[in-house]
């Protein structure tokens, strides 16, 4: 063979190698469809399985890894897209094909994890676990990728419409790494806060009395879920608002307590940020000291909504708003209104 025949197979054979090695890099990123994206960004894992998601972020790097799941090719990921899987519980490695960049995890049945396909600070890709509430934000970003190798190839993605069914409607279902799936049944809100009255000067007993614009303000609520956006509670609240009469110089103080019966709707319940809303009906029992004394009673009804931060299943900070409406009057007919409005803040615990 002459030496420019040589050189020529030499070159074609660099040729094939670099496409070879090339070619799977950059495969084309196929994305599902709309309707599987949107259910993937709300999946929960089945009972005896784990979900793991593989996202990656907006970065500079323009080329497509192909991402392998425990040895099998499992996804091309592109700039701002995602994949999820169904795995066994165990050990999962994520690594790129054709490169030592990897990570591993040990997964457990009914939990949820998040790994980040990134580049490093010297340009390099890199791969990392990272906590529910950045994962769950990010991928919201992004979109999911088809699986490149069909239904036959492991691990396999769990089916988007299955995951969805496995939340019941009976009760709520928060998911995130490190922390076990569990169904919501029940919640105890301590609250503390600031209530106003409607009306801070009012005539009681034929005298023009003065109260405080504003009182501390005390509560617990008990909550029990009916499905994930739907809860009934009781709640208890007490404040406390002081008075003067300025024609008399005479002062004391009015206790409010109020019972009060709940129903509230929760949105976005797989989220860790969820707005709600409620109404509830009751009674309200006042009572007097200093220059009057005796006790009144009447119907109370109010209009609540907040926001809780739920960053983990079996907790959250709730701040809330409400308006009360209760007038309350005591044996001889006398009507005082202990109307107002509050803001409160609230420590939440979950069964």
């Amino acid at each position: 063979m002459k030496n420019d025949d040589r050189r020529r197979c030499w070159r074609v054979g660099g040729l094939v190698l670099f496409l070879s090695i090339a070619v799977p890099a950059h495969a084309a990123v196929l994305l599902a469809s709309p309707n599987e994206d949107n259910l993937a960004k709300t999946a929960v894992p089945l009972a005896d399985k784990a979900l793991v998601y593989v996202y990656r972020a907006d970065d500079a790097d323009s080329s497509t890894a192909t991402l392998l799941l425990n040895g099998s090719e499992a996804a091309y990921l592109g700039a701002r897209t995602f994949g999820y899987w169904s795995m066994a519980p165990g050990r999962v490695e994520a690594r790129l094909a054709g490169t030592a960049i990897s990570t591993a995890l040990t997964v457990e049945a009914g939990r949820i994890y998040y790994i980040e396909l990134y580049q490093s600070t010297n340009g390099l890709l890199a791969l990392k676990p990272v906590s529910f509430a950045i994962g769950r934000s990010q991928i919201q970003r992004g979109q999911l990728v088809a699986a490149p190798g069909g239904p036959s190839l492991t691990p396999t993605r769990i089916p988007a419409a299955s995951a969805a069914s496995t939340a019941t409607p009976s009760a709520a279902t928060v998911i995130e790494p490190g922390i076990r799936s569990r169904r919501t049944r029940a919640a105890v809100s301590p609250k503390f806060g600031n209530f106003t009255l409607a009306e801070e000067s009012q005539t009681f007993l034929g005298v023009d009395r003065q109260f405080d614009d504003s009182g501390m303000a005390t509560g617990v609520e008990v909550e029990w879920f009916l499905r994930p956006t739907l809860s009934l509670g009781v709640e208890l609240m007490r404040y406390s608002n002081d008075y003067t009469s300025p024609s008399t110089g005479a002062s004391g103080s009015i206790d409010s307590q109020v019972i009060l019966f709940n129903g509230k709707y929760y949105f976005h319940p797989q989220s860790a940020w969820q707005p709600y809303i409620g109404a509830g009906v009751g009674g309200v029992a006042v009572d007097f000291s200093g220059g009057i004394s005796g006790d009144a009673g009447g119907p109370a009804l109010q209009l609540v909504g907040g926001v809780q931060w739920r960053f983990i299943s079996w907790f959250a900070l709730r701040t809330e708003v409400k308006y009360l409406h209760a007038i309350a009057e005591d044996e001889g007919g006398h009507e005082i209104n202990v109307s107002g409005s509050g803001i409160f803040l609230s420590a939440t615990g979950y069964f």
